[in-house]
Parts: structure tokens; C-alpha cells; sequence
């Protein structure tokens, strides 16, 4: 749903006196790019205030500045966007809707985002080439507006560029957006970054109120299933198992194998600090690796990661 103000109507050019912004549809408002979508839900919607019009000390941005164009956006930063005015109807259903019209010589159109996040947005739309994600916040405005102008094919873009490592850093905020939006297989992946996280600490509580609930169960169930396995290869049950690190065969034999009999309680000791802090040791997890890392020196390399 779209709110509007007054009788201010979309047809035809705004007045010498109004000019339209674009903004997210509640509070708190999301003051620039570098805030996480944590302020504004997933089901804010655009609207329409009218606002004074003021001088604007505005420059066109270099890579939308076409003779041609006959559409211009203007950011927060006071960078003026010129692109044609077919490029957004085609692209989002916002602009395509027909209570919004650009009629040259269309006035500037204030989007209520920093450049951060309008450049890259308006780039995909435009088919240009996109520099590097700098920040995970970045790609969550670009996403976030992306889906506020129901542009479907920028969301899937992002997708796309979700799971690159610099993001993987944040692991519980990739997963939070893979599983809001649905997407089974990256969602998959990044959870098992987030196996070197405690999930109870206090330090991801807000992140993992974002989470939808199937998901956030899923997650849960999936650390618990590793800690489990962790368990059983630590006490040597089973037959033969893998390392987790290399996939070479390893024996079956316990913590305290490793550590010797004087330093059984020290083993025991370390097995329930593991468990209790929900983390995860590369190359243990999941397999025997004869206790801590096994007795080859690849098992070792597998172990201190």
C-alpha cells in the first residue's frame, strides 16, 4: 500500500513550491546507509510526503548524467542521478505504476538514501558495472529499497553476492536475509559458518529476533546435531570416521588417548567446555580425528585450523 499526503497527485510536473520524497513507510526512520534494516521491517512500504522545495547544491553523478535522460533522482548526499525515465517502470513495480509519470523536464526526486546505497541500486537497474560491497550495511540498503520499489530482479542480484566472503564474516546477518527472503540453499551454506558462534550469548539476540521462527528452529537443531557429533567422536563411539578438515580416515579413540591417563580430567574438562560454549573446532566436528586432531601431523594442521 502506498499513503499519500493531501491531494498532492503524481500526474504531471510538481509544482515550483513541492517537490516528492521517497521514504520508508514508519518508525524509527533508517537515518543513513550505515544502520542495519533492524530499525525498519521487512514490510515497510513507500510513500509520498510533500516537502518545501529548498536550493540544493547538487551535483550530477558521473556515470548518470546522460544527454538524454529525462528522469532525475537526487540522494541524501545531494548527488543528482540522470537516467531515463524507462529504465525504473521497466525494472520495479513502483515506478511502473500508473499513478507515477515522468514528464519532462521532470524535477528532481528526492530519495531519502545515501549514495552508498542509491548508486548501487540504480546501477544494477541500469545494467552498470557495480563496484565492490564495502559494508554488509550497504548491501542491506540496497536490498532494503530494492524491495521497497519491488524491484524482483536487483533482489535476485543481491542474492547472488550474499554469500561472498567479506559478508560470510557476519554469518547470522546473512542468514537472517537468506531466510527472510527465502533463499533454501545460501541459508544453508552460511549456517555452517555460523558454527564457531555461541547462539545464546547476548551479543546476537537482536539478530536472532530477525530471523523467521521455521528458520531460526532449523538453525538451532543444526548447531545442536554437530555438538552431538562432536560428542560421540570425541568419546571414540562408532566406527571408522573422517576428519572433517582433509576427509581422510581417522581412528576412534577418545580425548583422554590423547591426552594420557594423567590428564583425563583436563580432556573431560575441555569436552564440557565445548559443549557448553557451542563452538566448533575445525576438522573436529562431526568426526573421531582420534580425539583432538588425531596422531598424523595432517590431523594437527586440521585441528589448530
Amino acid at each position: 500500500m502506498l499513503a499519500r499526503t493531501g491531494s498532492i497527485q503524481l500526474h504531471g510536473q510538481p509544482s515550483a513550491t513541492s517537490v516528492f520524497t521517497l521514504m520508508r513507510l514508519g518508525e524509527p526512520e533508517r537515518p543513513c546507509s550505515n544502520q542495519s534494516l533492524n530499525t525498519c521491517s521487512p514490510s515497510r512500504f513507500t510513500f509520498l510526503t510533500s516537502t518545501m522545495a529548498q536550493e540544493l547544491t547538487a551535483t550530477y553523478h558521473p556515470a548518470f548524467n546522460a544527454p538524454d535522460a529525462d528522469a532525475v533522482l537526487s540522494s541524501l548526499d545531494n548527488t543528482l542521478y540522470h537516467l531515463p525515465s524507462s529504465v525504473l517502470p521497466c525494472t520495479t513495480t513502483f515506478f511502473a505504476s500508473p499513478s507515477f509519470t515522468f514528464e519532462p523536464p521532470s524535477k528532481p526526486i528526492p530519495i531519502h538514501e545515501h549514495d552508498a546505497v542509491l548508486e548501487r541500486l540504480l546501477r544494477i537497474l541500469s545494467g552498470l558495472a557495480i563496484p565492490p560491497w564495502r559494508t554488509f550495511d550497504d548491501l542491506e540498503g540496497a536490498l532494503g529499497l530494492a524491495e521497497t520499489w519491488g524491484a524482483r530482479g536487483a533482489v535476485d542480484v543481491v542474492c547472488g553476492a550474499i554469500t561472498a566472503p567479506v559478508f560470510l564474516r557476519e554469518p547470522l546477518r546473512v542468514y537472517a536475509i537468506a531466510a527472510r527472503f527465502g533463499w533454501g540453499e545460501e541459508a544453508e551454506l552460511v549456517s555452517k559458518h555460523t558454527l564457531d558462534l555461541s547462539l545464546h550469548e547476548e551479543q546476537h539476540q537482536e539478530v536472532l529476533r530477525r530471523i523467521p521462527t521455521r528458520a531460526l528452529v532449523r538453525l538451532f537443531k543444526f548447531h545442536r546435531k554437530r555438538r552431538d557429533a562432536f560428542r560421540a567422536g570425541m568419546a571414540g563411539e562408532g566406527a571408522e570416521r573422517r576428519c572433517g578438515g582433509c576427509g581422510e580416515a581417522v581412528g576412534g579413540a577418545g580425548v583422554e588417548d590423547v591426552l594420557g591417563d594423567r590428564r583425563v580430567a583436563v580432556g573431560r574438562g575441555f569436552v564440557r567446555w565445548i559443549w557448553r560454549s557451542g563452538r566448533r573446532w575445525r576438522g573436529v566436528l562431526g568426526s573421531g580425528v582420534r580425539g583432538v586432531g588425531g596422531r598424523c601431523m595432517s590431523g594437527w594442521r586440521c585441528w589448530r585450523g
